[in-house]
């Protein structure tokens, strides 16, 4: 029998189908009163919670952990570890005070 592979879509055909571009998302952030002030804010305060991430990644994964369904997927250390990694640079870019379309493409990964 033949291995299926499945294709995933890139970011940028994800982007298309969602509508996502540079001038959407910064009216995105409009909507939601996201100014350059809170990205500063969030800046601001990398530092601090810098000294956190770890702790709460595993927290994160811990009671993700407690849900059969994920549990399962998330059995294997190297996968875990792998996503903890993932979910790590996603709270570094969280608090760079650097929220614009490569950011929100970012996101769309």
């Amino acid at each position: 029998m033949a291995e299926m592979s499945m294709k995933y879509p890139s970011t940028a055909e994800v982007a298309t189908a969602i509508e996502l571009s540079a001038e959407s998302f910064e009216q995105r952030k409009a909507l939601l009163t996201f100014t350059a002030a809170d990205a500063q804010l969030l800046k601001q305060i990398q530092p601090r919670m810098s000294v956190y991430a770890e702790q709460l990644i595993d927290s994160f994964y811990n009671h993700l952990m407690q849900f059969e369904a994920v549990a399962d997927l998330l059995k294997n250390d190297s996968t875990r570890s792998r996503l903890k990694d993932t979910q790590r640079g996603y709270f570094e870019r969280l608090l760079s005070g650097r929220y614009d379309y490569d950011y929100a493409l970012d996101r769309k990964r």
